[in-house]
């Protein structure tokens, strides 16, 4: 069955989109919730020490990168999106079928890939326009067969959403590179970043990248975005938007301040 290749912190995330009205109709049901309640006492004793709880933070930078890529379609002449390691979520679904015209393709290991195409075989879903692919972004062709899928004349949003943040800096700067490379001229790259710096760091923000870290069973890095190391990747300008400013989306506020960051960085036009 596909629920056996889903990951255990993928279990905790589709669930959350479940609960919270994100999750496509053809994935309701394929994640379960038992990771999801079992942590919920410990998430409830965190709460009042961190300002938010984990379910909190993943509604913030679900919902803005929601609401960029919408903007990036409606005022961009973004036409095309690829979303790598998206695992179950129903980003890629809810978008395809409200907008015939947008081309989506969801990138991510063969394993989770082949899972997530037999489920939706097996659900009746096909839509023209939305194609799951394996990819490796680690490696420079391991893209490829996203790239295959792509009009290179088109502008392109590539997202990554719990992905560069389980890799240091140096890989996940690597994979920037790539992801200006495939997303081409006025294309666009949104992903979210956990800060590490005075402005927008705090001792209460690094223990809570401690505890996520520990309930992913592997390193959560932290990125102090700069400007040259977005140069050097081949974008041209780039914001980072803290959740605070997206007070119209109705997403949960920290009560002390953002622990995390949405990248959106932009190529020149070609």
């Amino acid at each position: 069955m596909a629920t056996e290749r889903i990951s255990p912190t993928a279990h905790y995330t589709g669930y959350v989109w479940e609960r919270n009205g994100l999750c496509h109709p053809a994935l309701r049901g394929v994640v379960t919730p038992w990771l999801y309640r079992s942590v919920q006492p410990m998430m409830r004793l965190a709460s009042p020490l961190v300002g938010l709880t984990l379910e909190d933070l993943l509604l913030q930078r679900h919902r803005i990168i929601d609401a960029l890529l919408t903007r990036a379609i409606d005022g961009h002449g973004i036409r095309q999106v690829v979303e790598i390691a998206c695992g179950y979520a129903s980003r890629g679904l809810r978008f395809a079928e409200r907008l015939p015209d947008i081309a989506y393709i969801e990138a991510d290991l063969p394993s989770t890939a082949e899972g997530k195409r037999a489920h939706l075989r097996a659900r009746g879903v096909n839509l023209n326009n939305h194609h799951v692919v394996a990819v490796d972004a680690l490696r420079d062709e391991g893209l490829d067969a996203a790239r295959a899928l792509l009009d290179e004349d088109q502008p392109t949003a590539v997202i990554t959403e719990g992905l560069v943040n389980y890799f240091p800096p140096q890989t996940g700067r690597e994979m920037w590179r790539r992801f200006s490379q495939l997303a081409g001229p006025g294309g666009v790259y949104l992903a979210e970043v956990y800060p590490d710096d005075v402005r927008s760091g705090s001792v209460l923000q690094r223990a809570f990248v401690m505890g996520l870290s520990m309930f992913a069973r592997g390193q959560v890095w932290q990125y102090n975005v700069k400007p040259p190391d977005l140069e050097r990747a081949g974008f041209s300008r780039a914001k980072l938007h803290l959740p605070a400013s997206w007070t119209e989306l109705g997403i949960p506020r920290g009560r002390r301040g953002d622990l995390i960051q949405i990248l959106e960085a932009w190529n020149a036009p070609g």
